[in-house]
């Protein structure tokens, strides 16, 4: 995973333990960005660019645990399919 332009290898969830009221703003900060409702004033390339970065990786995150959950259904199905 990339964080602030480095890569890391260790628990995606330690960033979050360690620093949790500051994610815990970024997360609050998101929810209104997904219902199209910006942090700053202005548009999209007002934003901090930090800010964008953070978005980024939740957005791939949340992408990739969707394909993950869709996956997982799949085989589950398939796995259903075949014992009926």
């Amino acid at each position: 995973m990339v964080l602030d332009g480095e890569a890391s290898s260790r628990c995606p969830r330690r960033p979050l333990l360690d620093e949790g009221e500051k994610w815990g703003r970024i997360f609050g900060f998101y929810s209104h960005v997904d219902k199209g409702i910006l942090p700053e004033e202005g548009g999209l390339l007002s934003q901090p660019h930090r800010l964008l970065e953070y978005f980024s990786v939740i957005d791939r995150a949340k992408h990739e645990a969707t394909e993950e959950h869709q996956e997982r259904e799949r085989r589950r199905a398939a796995m259903k399919g075949k014992q009926s």
